[in-house]
Formats: C-alpha cells, structure tokens, sequence
C-alpha cells in the first residue's frame, strides 16, 4: 500500500506523455496532408494557367492569320482593279503601302494585346505562388521528450513519497492519540 499513492501518479505522468506524444503525431500528420493538398491545388491552378496560355498563343495565330489573309486579299484586289482600269505607278504604290502599313500596325495591336494577356497570366501565377506559399503550414509542433517523462516520474515519485510520508505520520499520530503517548 505504501507504494500506490506513487504508482498512480507514475501511470498518469506515462498517459499523459503518451497521450502528448499521439496528439504531436495527429498534428503532424495534419499538417502533412494540408500542405499536400495545398500544392496539389496549386499545381492544378497552374496546369489551368497553362491551358489558357495555351488558348492564347493560339488565338494570336488565328488573329495573325487572319490579317495575313485579309492583307492577301486585298492585294489581290489592288493588282486587279489597277489592271481593270489600266492604271499603275504612285497610286498603286500607294494603296499597297497603306494596306502594308495597315497590316503591319495590325499584327502590332495582335501582339501588345498577346503581350498585355502574358503578363497577365505571369502575374496570376506569381500570386498563386506567393498565396500557396503564404498558407503553408510550417509552424513547429513539438513532441513531448522522454527527459519531460522522467521529470514527471520523478515528481511523482517524490509526490508519491512525500504523500506516504504525510500518511504515515498521520497513521503515528492518530496511533499516539489513542493510545495516549
């Protein structure tokens, strides 16, 4: 008997380490899993960057295209109504040089706008990176030490003893009261 008042302060000391020591685990893990499932986020966010990147550059295609067709044909027109009208020289000259001036500022405006739209998207996925980098979690969770369990063992140990000392004076007082010496 003269051991229990230690024995339960030892077992609890040991479940509470235990008990640390599980929900240092659980956290971790958490942690763990939150962070994974913020970078898996992230990279899904950047695989959609890179289909609208994608879409974009192909847009820029068809645009250009379309001004080169555009310039085409209306070259073609050029050549043949001066042919029609039998005329040549400066004018002609000159309304080839203002469709070419035309095309160029167009394919000029197509490639600010392809620009404008990059910097754009580049932007986006700097924020994305800063913003999955901000909601890591990197925070440190500690775990319960061994040298924190022997502490608390020793405490127990001495609460265990001092609580036995205090009861056997008790068990002597009393025994000195009713036997009166």
């Amino acid at each position: 008997m003269a051991a229990a008042p230690f024995i339960v302060m030892a077992a609890s000391a040991a479940y509470k380490h235990e008990q640390e020591k599980a929900m240092a685990d659980a956290q971790k893990q958490m942690q763990k899993n939150t962070n994974k499932m913020l970078v898996a986020q992230t990279d899904a966010n950047y695989s959609e960057l890179s289909d609208v990147e994608r879409e974009e550059q192909a847009k820029t295609l068809d645009d250009s295209l379309s001004i080169q067709k555009e310039y085409i044909k209306n070259k073609g027109n050029v050549n043949v109504m001066a042919a029609a009208m039998g005329t040549g020289g400066m004018s002609m000259k000159s309304q080839l040089n203002d469709l070419s001036r035309e095309k160029f500022s167009d394919y000029n405006t197509i490639l600010e706008d392809r620009q404008a739209r990059m910097d754009n998207l580049k932007s986006q996925a700097t924020n994305m990176r800063y913003d999955s980098a901000s909601r890591q979690d990197v925070r440190s969770i500690s775990r319960p030490s061994n040298a924190a369990l022997a502490l608390n063992l020793t405490g127990a140990a001495v609460g265990g003893y001092t609580a036995q000392q205090s009861s056997n004076q008790n068990a002597d007082l009393l025994k000195t009261v009713r036997t009166g010496r």
